[in-house]
C-alpha cells in the first residue's frame, strides 16, 4: 500500500501515511475536516474535507466548546494481548505436565493475559489487568510524549507487534499495548499520534522537559 499522504495539524506536519491510515485517523477524530492534507500530484495543501471518501456523510458544524465537553468521549478500539506471547510457557507446561508447578504456572500466565484488556477512546487509553484483583490504569492521550512500534523477532514470527507509549503521566510513564496484529498495530499507532496532536492543540498543551 502506497504511503503518500501528508497531513498537518496546527503548525506540525506528519506523514507519509497510507490512504487507509489517513481514513482511520479521520474516523478517530485525530484529523479534522479543516486540517490540511497533501500528496504528490496536488499543487497545494487542501482541506481534508475535500478528499472524497475521507469523511463519511455530511459533516455537521463543530459543537460549541461548552457543549462538546460532556459525553464527548468516544470508544475507538478494544483488544487484548495474543496468547502467542505465552507459547514458551505453554510448551514448558506440556513438556513437564506430570509436575504440578509448570502446569499451574502456565495456567496462571494464561489467565493473566486473558484478563488484560486495552481500550482506546478519543481522549485516553485504559489498561485493565488482574486476575483476582482488578486494576484499571488510565492515560490521558495529551500526556503521550512519544510512540514506538516494536516488532521483536519472536512476535514477528506470528505477525504481532507492541505499541510503546512514553508519557508524562506520573503513575504510568511507559505504557505498552502488547502483542496485537501488526497490520492493526500500524494503523492504531497512527491513530494515537493523530489524537495526541489534536488533543494538545485543543487543550493548548505543550511539553517542556526539565534539563
Amino acid at each position: 500500500m502506497t504511503r503518500e499522504w501528508h497531513y498537518a495539524i496546527g503548525n506540525e506536519r506528519f506523514g507519509p501515511v497510507a490512504p487507509a491510515e489517513l481514513k482511520a485517523l479521520a474516523a478517530a477524530g485525530g484529523l479534522g475536516p479543516d486540517d490540511l492534507v497533501w500528496k504528490p500530484g496536488l499543487t497545494e495543501w487542501v482541506a481534508a474535507r475535500s478528499v472524497r471518501g475521507l469523511f463519511a456523510g455530511a459533516l455537521p458544524p463543530p459543537l460549541p466548546a461548552a457543549a462538546a465537553a460532556p459525553g464527548g468521549e468516544t470508544g475507538l478500539w478494544r483488544g487484548r494481548p495474543s496468547q502467542w506471547v505465552n507459547l514458551p510457557v505453554f510448551c514448558l507446561g506440556i513438556a513437564f505436565c506430570w509436575l504440578i508447578v509448570p502446569t499451574v504456572w502456565a495456567a496462571w500466565r494464561f489467565l493473566q493475559l486473558r484478563c488484560t484488556g486495552y481500550e482506546l477512546t478519543t481522549e485516553r487509553l485504559r489498561v485493565t489487568s488482574g486476575v483476582l484483583s482488578r486494576v484499571t490504569e488510565e492515560i490521558e492521550l495529551y500526556r503521550v510524549k512519544d510512540t514506538r512500534l516494536h516488532e521483536p523477532l519472536w512476535l514477528r514470527v506470528f505477525g504481532l507487534g507492541d505499541i510503546e507509549l512514553v508519557t508524562s503521566d506520573a503513575t504510568a510513564p511507559r505504557a505498552v499495548i502488547r502483542a496485537v496484529p501488526i497490520h492493526q498495530a500500524r494503523g492504531l499507532r497512527e491513530t494515537i499520534r493523530g489524537l495526541v496532536e489534536g488533543l494538545r492543540g485543543r487543550k493548548g498543551v505543550r511539553e517542556i522537559d526539565a534539563t
